[in-house]
């Protein structure tokens, strides 16, 4: 039986950030993943001739600067492009939105409260539930942050959050298209919509975690963190799948894989789905049923869908345009939302657009494209379930909606593919096909993923959480990787 100090479950960028901290700190550390090759989330595949997938999350803004320092990432490749990306709103003559521009008061505002709601994203939790485990040193610290707002703005920050975003962004803007721009990266793999209450605090989260892209894109993110991880004698494990945890003594003591074999070793730390971990992974009987009550509870409805697409050349109006969106107003994102209650999807979807060969050209040939569309909202619980005839119904829809807003784009399309929520799942072990490993709302942004392992650490000795179902949450931050293994590194 091979013997390892750690075991990390998943090659994405959480597992990676998290096993290069941990062999960094001087343990010895395997990585498992099921699949052939190393991205998790970003991991990339040949879709058509010529053309490759950014992956499924493909926007690397909300990686975490802090990482590139403490990990030394330039040396690997990734640094990050000097001006942040607009959001072109694909409506009338199109509106280019710039998600930071500091003129009006409602960016000016977000300036103010940067550097309290970093912390939420940079620094541990705080154990909402069980205070006493926080050090005072950290709780002093987070008040005085806040305190030192000013008492308005404090106000202000504490007034926010549980506000729909649509509320909120109608205090400051009467412009619908900016609106919709700001809103729907806040809202994408979500159940939520503009008036949803709570959703204002996704809209928070996003543009404090969002910078500047980094150069290549996901693929270029990917390599220089599995670079970074080999340099620190990181051993990886592709195409091994995790069965079941192997528990000895009462604790978890390493990994049993799909072929039989059994891995050891002291800890294990998941970047995986906590719901599938907890409640399909382990042996009978050992989560007690307290637990195993909230995993259930623990919210993981998918809501989207991936339409890659390959062109064979690019449209004017998506000439040098990274990102775009089709919504021209919020309430078109709310009625878009209003088919996921009832099992179905809408006509006329929402589009992300993403055109990820602008950052990393060989995703497509010379003159060609890649486009990643996410689209909102596709229910993972699809009424009659995802047929062929129903994935064919969904693209039809987007790619109506498409050359709605970019006229002649269909006679450029040279190949496609669709994941609906379900092969979303099937592919990417995404529990309910939830792209975040568990819903961003209001509620499992404060208690990530349940309370007794909010902080990491499960109740079950030997097991952590290092993935985005642990806090900050599932965008391609790293963050979850980095702050579960400073606990870790602690013991």
């Amino acid at each position: 039986m091979s013997r390892y100090d750690e075991i990390v479950i998943g090659a994405g960028v959480n597992g990676l950030v998290a096993a290069t901290r941990l062999a960094m700190g001087g343990r010895r550390v395997l990585v498992v993943d099921a699949a052939e090759r190393p991205g998790g989330r970003c991991a990339s595949h040949t879709f058509h001739p010529g053309y490759t997938s950014p992956g499924l999350l493909s926007d690397t803004a909300a990686f975490r600067p802090v990482l590139s320092r403490e990990l030394d990432l330039e040396r690997f490749g990734i640094r990050r492009c000097e001006t942040a990306a607009r959001c072109l709103t694909l409506s009338g003559a199109g509106k280019l939105v710039d998600p930071y521009d500091t003129s009006n008061p409602w960016h000016a505002w977000l300036g103010e409260v940067a550097p309290v709601l970093e912390s939420f994203i940079d620094e541990p939790p705080l154990e909402l539930l069980q205070p006493e485990r926080t050090p005072l040193g950290e709780l002093l610290h987070r008040g005085f942050e806040l305190r030192r707002l000013g008492r308005k703005t404090m106000m202000e920050l504490l007034r926010v959050p549980p506000m729909s975003l649509s509320d909120w962004l109608r205090e400051s803007f009467d412009d619908e298209p900016t609106m919709a721009a700001l809103a729907l990266p806040a809202l994408i793999g979500t159940w939520l919509a503009p008036r949803s209450p709570g959703s204002a605090f996704n809209l928070l989260f996003e543009h404090i975690a969002s910078s500047t892209q980094v150069e290549g894109g996901t693929p270029a993110l990917i390599e220089g963190l599995v670079a970074a991880a080999e340099e620190a004698s990181v051993v990886f494990r592709y195409g091994a799948e995790v069965e079941r945890l192997h528990v000895d003594s009462g604790r978890i003591a390493g990994v049993v894989l799909s072929d039989g074999g059994t891995v050891a070793a002291e800890r294990v730390a998941a970047s995986s789905s906590p719901r599938r971990l907890m409640l399909d992974q382990l042996p009978p009987g050992l989560l007690p049923w307290r637990q195993r009550r909230r995993y259930r509870a623990y919210r993981c409805r998918g809501t989207t869908a991936q339409l890659l697409l390959a062109l064979d050349r690019v449209p004017a109006a998506l000439d040098r345009v990274e990102f775009a969106q089709t919504a021209g107003s919020l309430d078109e994102i709310e009625r878009a939302f209003d088919a996921v209650k009832y099992r179905t999807f809408s006509d006329k979807p929402v589009l992300w657009i993403h055109q990820a060969s602008i950052a990393a050209p060989r995703l497509a040939p010379e003159d060609g494209a890649t486009l990643s569309i996410l689209i909102q909202y596709a229910p993972y619980d699809l009424e009659d379930g995802w047929t062929d005839e129903a994935r064919n119904r969904l693209q039809r829809f987007a790619l109506q909606r498409l050359e709605d807003r970019v006229p002649g784009i269909g006679a450029r399309i040279v190949g496609s593919e669709l994941l609906d929520p379900t092969r979303i799942e099937q592919r990417y072990g995404l529990f309910g096909g939830q792209i975040h490993h568990g819903e961003h709302a209001l509620d499992q942004w404060l208690v990530r993923p349940e309370p007794d392992a909010a902080a990491y650490e499960t109740p079950l000795p030997g097991l952590w959480f290092c993935g985005g179902g642990s806090h900050p949450g599932g965008a391609l931050t790293g963050a979850p990787g980095r702050l579960a293994t400073r606990a870790m590194l602690a013991r």
